[in-house]
């Protein structure tokens, strides 16, 4: 197998695992206002990848062939799923995200100030 062809997958498989990032951290939003970058990285992985997984299963279940392009419908609709039910509960979607930037920047309250440059980060 050459090199590029792993380096393929391998781009793509850092990229679902962003992904499941992104649709947990999006589903934490829907719950909760304000969180916290601890939270993003202790619970947003694994929401994301329990309703990514069973969508999948569901939809393998129904009688589809799972592939990349199938995971990227599933998450699309997983995303306006999960926007209808914001926009149905009037949660403001543009305010949550930029919550979710701002957590992001902030650095948390357990790190040093400037624990980026001195991680050589």
């Amino acid at each position: 197998m050459p090199i590029s062809d792993i380096f393929i997958a391998a781009i793509k498989d850092l990229l679902l695992i962003l992904a499941m990032y992104i649709l947990g951290s999006y589903v934490l939003l829907l719950i909760r206002r304000r969180i916290s970058w601890s939270e993003i990285i202790s619970v947003g992985f694994p929401i994301g990848a329990g309703l990514l997984s069973f969508s999948a299963f569901v939809v393998s279940f129904i009688g589809f062939q799972l592939s990349l392009i199938t995971l990227f419908v599933i998450y699309f609709l997983l995303f306006v799923f999960m926007s209808i039910v914001a926009k149905r509960n009037s949660v403001d979607i543009q305010k949550a995200s930029r919550s979710l930037v701002k957590t992001i920047k902030t650095t948390p309250q357990w790190l040093p100030k400037g624990w980026i440059f001195r991680a050589g980060l």
